[in-house]
């Protein structure tokens, strides 16, 4: 399993490191923390990133 640290996860998913620290704060992202440092497996970077996504050509 590969971890990235909040710098990278925030990198990936092209938000803020305040963006993503608020994603956390809301649990709305998994994230591993050890000690003080939050860490992110690139497999739930994936799948947040899947349940964000808006399908083209959907009714409003």
């Amino acid at each position: 399993m590969n971890l990235l640290d909040i710098r990278e996860a925030s990198e990936r998913i092209r938000i803020s490191v305040c963006g993503l620290r608020r994603l956390i704060k809301a649990r709305k992202i998994s994230f591993r923390k050890i000690g003080k440092k939050f860490f992110f497996a690139e497999a739930d970077i994936e799948e947040f990133l899947s349940r964000c996504l808006v399908q083209a050509g959907g009714q409003e």
